[in-house]
């Protein structure tokens, strides 16, 4: 049931509205600003039925910043009533400012008038702000007068609790808390060996290896017979010799910072050095964090801080010294509370005698708040053990209890299954609505023990057990280590290295010139490498010499299954006056549904185009050089992913849904089969017939 728009004396409010004038206060707003972090604010969030609203006109006149993961700016185009987590949606009317000067901008809610998307305007004001992350904006909000009004911030897709938008993947990404690793389990928790390294980290049992120099204790229990990994003290190995390990993806806080903590030891002078990186998750881009190459006594202890605020991975390196004998090793890996992003729906533990074990709080709205025993069980437990990345629950109860000053956000929750991967799935009342009987001496506690997280139903899982978004299947690179993502891919058609030759992509007769494939660095301008880094990599690029297009096609038609047919490759592009564009053509039209016209740089990029054609079409590339310059278009490992149909390049008629053409293909198909069979019984009967033996006494 939708809820009634409430349009009393609308004239009435817009008189009432107050002129703000702005007076500079003695503080920078790009630093001294509010923060909302609701992604229902996303003009993608239509409300559903029942839904809360949101309400800002218990807002205060101040400078707020949206920091929500669908976005950080309010919508210059009138956003639809029943948007942005609200009866009525307020946009902006007018563009966003393109230096730092502060600016009065109208913003307009709109209540569904027919023809008029802006009927009673107020004035807010923006400033754009720049800071170690890039660019920014705050707005000066000025709260309306009624309810349900609400200002609309971003324009992602809205996610369901605990996860954020992935824009490089277009999908829903968990936002799980990374689980310490103390490497008493086997293996190594969710870290995994990286294979482009020239070694493995190896697990190692204090005391009981016969190589000399290793710690003579672990740093986790400080006796013998505890674990860790080491590097070092093999004979075979070489000065430099370099081992990686790199944890799962983090989305961190927006707010804080995230940090990690770990143990490690550098048995003596010239054993080597360790290394710390951060690679964002979307462009592979690897910063350093922390290094060191200091001889200890004993197991010290580092804590790195890391300042990335988009997804990331976290690399931890040792390189082979010069000592003979020398060891590196580390132990005890774990990371803060803001290593995980504030989402409606995410968890942690607070207030604990370990870091497995504390009171569970849960945020939404702004908050960070407890849950009530009433309901509670163990099966609860071992659900919120596996969203924050443990096997399960060893106890739970009620012996963390928080400030009075903390909320208490849910009540009687009842998980029937640990097939449940979030707490929010579980049976529960609605936020904030808790039993009178609830108080702080009944917020849950657990512990949790096993690090190894259950990876997601909709997760890729590696034969190393560690979890990948299902997007990362067959995308021509080892996203687990150990080559399990890449080892099936029999139902990913068309997959093209362009080692071997063009597959069965073809150049078109009716542009400017060709895709010329060629090795890595074949000639100036050419990529020095492919997409994984191989030098003796195939690819196709075209040239910024002369102004020219050239379009390479799939000759095939495919049938789209929905949301799940996209199209994958990796694109290089460090040319400007240049475009790289998708093409779907169907035999009624041809379109764009990707473009890139500015130039990424000396580095491959990856991306995936959604295929949502609802007839039957065709793919292609074409690269323009809009004005002959230096530099070049590169494309490489190119597939389409399951949910994209196979045809054939016979040209279906024009005009008629796929479903349409299956069906006369099929009754042709009966028709042709019918005629054939018809046929052979014809000259079976006249074969029969001629060699028929004459019945007794008729004259043949």
């Amino acid at each position: 049931m939708r809820y009634p728009l409430r349009c009393h004396s609308l004239v009435s409010l817009f008189l009432l509205k107050a002129v703000f004038i702005y007076h500079p206060a003695s503080s920078d707003p790009c630093t001294n600003y509010q923060e909302l972090n609701q992604a229902r604010r996303s003009a993608a969030a239509q409300v559903g039925s029942g839904g809360n609203l949101l309400c800002d006109n218990t807002l205060s006149k101040a400078w707020y910043r949206f920091i929500s993961y669908v976005g950080g700016e309010i919508p210059t185009t009138c956003v639809e009533p029943y948007h942005c987590g609200t009866q009525v949606p307020i946009w902006m009317n007018g563009t966003l400012p393109t230096d730092s000067t502060v600016v009065n901008r109208t913003v307009c809610p709109n209540y569904g008038v027919p023809g008029n998307c802006c009927p009673f305007p107020w004035n807010i004001q923006v400033k754009r702000c720049v800071d170690t992350q890039g660019v920014f904006y705050v707005y000066e909000l000025v709260p309306p007068t009624s309810c349900s009004q609400a200002y609309c911030a971003g324009t992602l897709p809205l996610c369901p609790d605990g996860e954020v938008y992935d824009q490089n993947d277009d999908t829903c990404r968990e936002t799980r808390h990374p689980a310490p690793c103390n490497f008493e389990a086997i293996g190594t928790c969710e870290w995994r060996q990286l294979i482009t390294d020239d070694i493995d980290w190896a697990t190692q049992t204090a005391c009981e290896s016969k190589a000399p120099n290793l710690p003579p204790v672990d740093s986790t229990l400080g006796i013998h017979g505890g674990h860790f990994l080491s590097v070092g003290s093999d004979a075979r190995l070489q000065p430099f010799d370099t081992a990686r390990i790199v944890s799962p993806v983090i989305v961190p806080s927006v707010s804080g910072s995230c940090n990690m903590t770990l143990h490690y030891y550098l048995s003596k002078q010239d054993a080597g050095s360790l290394n710390v990186f951060t690679r964002l998750y979307n462009t592979g881009v690897e910063r350093t964090a922390w290094y060191s190459n200091e001889t200890t006594v004993n197991w010290e202890k580092a804590a790195v801080v890391f300042m990335e605020r988009e997804a990331f991975e976290v690399i931890i390196q040792g390189v082979v010294g010069h000592g003979e004998d020398a060891v590196l090793a580390i132990d005890d890996v774990s990371f803060s509370w803001d290593c995980v992003r504030e989402v409606d729906g995410s968890v942690r533990l607070v207030d604990g005698a370990r870091f497995d074990e504390g009171r569970v709080e849960i945020y939404y709205n702004h908050r960070w708040g407890t849950i009530c025993n009433i309901g509670w069980t163990q099966t609860s437990a071992d659900v919120v053990c596996a969203q924050l990345g443990y096997r399960k629950s060893v106890w739970t109860d009620t012996r963390y209890p928080a400030p009075d000053a903390t909320p208490i956000l849910l009540d009687d929750v009842t998980c029937d299954s640990t097939n449940k991967s979030k707490i929010t799935e579980c049976r529960t009342k609605p936020w904030e609505n808790w039993s009178p009987l609830c108080n702080h001496v009944r917020d849950v506690s657990v512990r949790c023990v096993g690090e190894w997280h259950q990876c997601r139903h909709s997760a890729f899982v590696c034969s190393n057990e560690a979890c990948l978004p299902s997007s990362a299947q067959c995308d021509f690179s080892d996203d687990c280590g150990d080559g399990s993502d890449e080892s099936d891919c029999g139902s990913f058609p068309w997959r093209c290295d362009f080692q071997a030759g063009l597959c069965n992509w073809v150049q078109r007769k009716d542009d400017g010139s060709d895709w010329t494939r060629a090795r890595a660095g074949s000639e100036t301008w050419v990529p020095p490498a492919d997409h994984n880094g191989n030098t003796d990599g195939f690819f196709m690029y075209i040239l910024g010499a002369s102004q020219t297009n050239a379009l390479l096609e799939l000759p095939y038609y495919f049938a789209s299954s929905g949301s799940n047919c996209s199209l994958l490759f990796y694109y290089f592009m460090d040319m400007n006056n240049a475009s790289l564009t998708v093409h779907v053509e169907t035999k009624a039209d041809r379109k764009i549904v990707w473009n890139q016209n500015v130039s990424q740089g000396q580095a491959w990029q990856r991306q995936i185009v959604a295929l949502e054609e609802n007839s039957l079409f065709q793919v292609s590339f074409e690269g323009i050089v809009h004005r002959s310059s230096s530099g070049s278009i590169a494309i490489d490992d190119v597939t389409l992913t399951p949910g994209c149909l196979t045809g054939n390049p016979v040209s279906p008629p024009a005009g008629l849904p796929s479903g349409a053409i299956i069906a006369i293909a099929v009754s042709i198909t009966i028709v042709v089969m019918g005629v054939i069979i018809a046929s052979i019984l014809a000259i079976k009967f006249k074969t029969a017939k001629h060699h028929r033996k004459p019945s007794p006494g008729v004259q043949t």
